[in-house]
């Protein structure tokens, strides 16, 4: 499975890649996929979102870099997309966190659908331990977003990422936008780029 998702290509994020001048180490990626991306399910599996999440805000710190640049994400998962954008700011060598909110605890010990769980039920933190470095970076919050997003406190959103679920997303994004987002990047919509009047 792992090896039939990674030989997919996609040219537009190729292209895009290319436009930004910003690509993520393609082995770095997969090692990260292998582990909290890559899980049994019937639809196909692919993570190409995974390199437009590094692409598009790394592209945005090195053009106009932040004192402090806050991420918001909705819906952590396993952290996959939390982790990529951790590393954009880190290899653009700015200040900053992610701060994402998903309805799984992070500290809870449960199965995650993905390779780790043939050594049994791992906390996220634990899931995410070989990527500790980028894990200081990410204030990790539970609940559900619709709730939790209005209470997180900060004045200023450089880049959201809303992968919740498809009833709360629109509202969602509406709140996110009532933060002063800059960039929101819908899950699944790669191709539409959302960008705020004041980014």
């Amino acid at each position: 499975m792992f090896e039939a998702a990674r030989q997919v290509r996609f040219p537009e994020i190729d292209r895009l890649e290319a436009e930004t001048g910003c690509a993520i180490d393609r082995d770095w990626l997969d090692e990260l996929a292998l582990h909290t991306q890559i899980t049994i399910k019937t639809s196909a599996l692919a993570y190409p979102h995974g390199r437009v999440l590094y692409s598009l805000p790394r592209r945005r710190l090195a053009d106009k870099p932040e004192p402090f640049t806050t991420v918001v994400e909705t819906g952590t998962a396993r952290g996959f997309s939390t982790i990529r954008m951790a590393k954009a700011m880190a290899d653009a060598g700015a200040a900053g966190h992610v701060i994402t909110l998903d309805v799984l605890s992070h500290q809870r010990r449960i199965y995650w659908n993905c390779i780790d769980d043939h050594e049994g039920r791992k906390t996220r933190a634990e899931l995410l331990q070989p990527w500790q470095g980028l894990a200081d970076r990410i204030v990790f919050l539970q609940g559900d977003s619709l709730f939790q997003l209005p209470k997180v406190g900060v004045n200023r959103i450089h880049f959201a990422f809303i992968d919740a679920q498809p009833v709360s997303r629109s509202k969602s994004r509406k709140t996110v936008g009532h933060q002063k987002a800059r960039v929101i990047i819908p899950d699944g919509e790669t191709d539409r780029i959302i960008v705020s009047p004041n980014g």
